[in-house]
């Protein structure tokens, strides 16, 4: 069967089925648990300096479609030859993607939204905060924070289309269907 006539199957399922949207509900501790794994994360860029990025929380606002992440971060970087340990935090902010081949949810354009660090020169502000944005996106970007259960035939139709993402009461609500 080709993936038109796999498609079309699936649409005739859904309808005899009478379900034409589907929500899967994703609850912090869901996400939670899948960004415990990921992190503490330590790496050396340009052979001179370290970032760490630990403790990462979820934070999801009503009404948004994009997901936030808090996290404590340091960075061992010379400063004027001198190595400098230097802490704070940041919080990023991603738009969520959904690929229906593997039924997960991904984080994509993940940026830097706040950044906060002590002991960093304001000549330096801005090379910490573009440094910072590509490990970001390099530790996060595709990271999939949740996968769709195959136990049931509508699951399984629906992961195919991916209709809404918004938070909703605390939560992330994804609807899907045709």
């Amino acid at each position: 069967m080709t993936k038109k006539s796999n498609l079309l199957l699936v649409i005739i399922i859904m309808l005899f089925m009478g379900c034409t949207k589907f929500n899967v509900i994703i609850t912090n501790p869901q996400i939670q648990e899948k960004l415990d794994s990921k992190f503490p994360i330590t790496k050396t860029y340009l052979l001179f300096f370290e970032i760490t990025y630990k403790n990462a929380r979820i934070i999801l606002q009503n009404g948004s479609d994009k997901v936030r992440i808090g996290l404590d971060v340091t960075l061992n970087i010379p400063i004027n030859e001198n190595p400098e340990l230097l802490s704070g935090g940041v919080e990023i902010i991603s738009d969520i993607d959904f690929n229906s081949d593997a039924g997960q949810l991904f984080l994509i354009d993940c940026q830097i939204d706040k950044l906060s660090l002590k002991g960093v020169p304001p000549t330096y502000t801005d090379k910490v905060n573009d440094i910072l944005n590509i490990s970001v996106k390099e530790y996060l970007n595709n990271f999939p924070i949740y996968t769709l259960s195959a136990k049931d035939i509508k699951t399984t139709a629906v992961k195919l289309l991916i209709k809404d993402v918004k938070i909703r009461d605390g939560v992330l609500v994804v609807t899907l269907g045709v």
